[in-house]
């Protein structure tokens, strides 16, 4: 460095050929202070590219996995045997000639055996209200049309053949519910179904 007042080269404060007071300069201080200033201004630039990048990255969360419930299968009654098979279908309430309300159940049978046989024939159905067994109305007694299920109760069908048939009962009372038994004919000892229907 060179004092400013001789052109002397000087190494302190103080200028050894003529005394006077050297003054640093400020260079290194403004390029520190301009380094530092530059440096700051990086760290905020990259510091905003990272929120915005944060900003901008999808929703990695995995989202909350929802399984359906599972839908309790309908229970189907069904009898089936060697020679038949039986499935219950519908019931319904109709009225005779004496305002007598009567039960019309039907079912969906299918002949299994090698003769033709009638669902009448090859099947044995028993009806019970309150634990008493109640009794098969003749279809005569109906107000109305005669049902066309009924009307194949006694209709012989071929081996592998299925038709709706119909049975009727005779209710004691039109608050309890009916207990049907479906069996293979003669009913003795015979695989069977079991069901309960409600008539309110």
């Amino acid at each position: 460095m060179k004092c400013k007042k001789c052109g002397a080269e000087v190494n302190g404060d103080f200028c050894g050929n003529c005394g006077a007071k050297v003054e640093k300069s400020n260079a290194k201080t403004v390029i520190i202070i301009v380094a530092a200033v530059c440096a700051i201004i990086l760290i905020r630039a990259c510091m905003s590219d990272i929120v915005i990048a944060d900003l901008n990255e999808p929703d990695k969360t995995p989202l909350p996995l929802t399984t359906a419930e599972p839908t309790a299968e309908p229970h189907i009654y069904v009898l089936e045997t060697s020679a038949i098979k039986v499935q219950y279908v519908s019931h319904e309430l109709v009225t005779n000639y004496d305002n007598e309300t009567l039960l019309l159940v039907k079912f969906e049978y299918t002949n299994k055996a090698k003769d033709p046989k009638s669902f009448g024939w090859a099947t044995t159905i028993k009806a019970y209200q309150d634990g008493v067994e109640i009794e098969s109305s003749p279809v005569s007694w109906l107000k109305s049309e005669t049902p066309v299920e009924y009307q194949n109760r006694w209709l012989e069908v071929q081996q592998g053949t299925t038709i709706t048939a119909a049975e009727t009962f005779k209710l004691r009372n039109m608050e309890s519910p009916v207990d049907i038994t479906v069996m293979e004919w003669p009913g003795i000892g015979s695989e069977k179904t079991e069901l309960t229907l409600d008539i309110k």
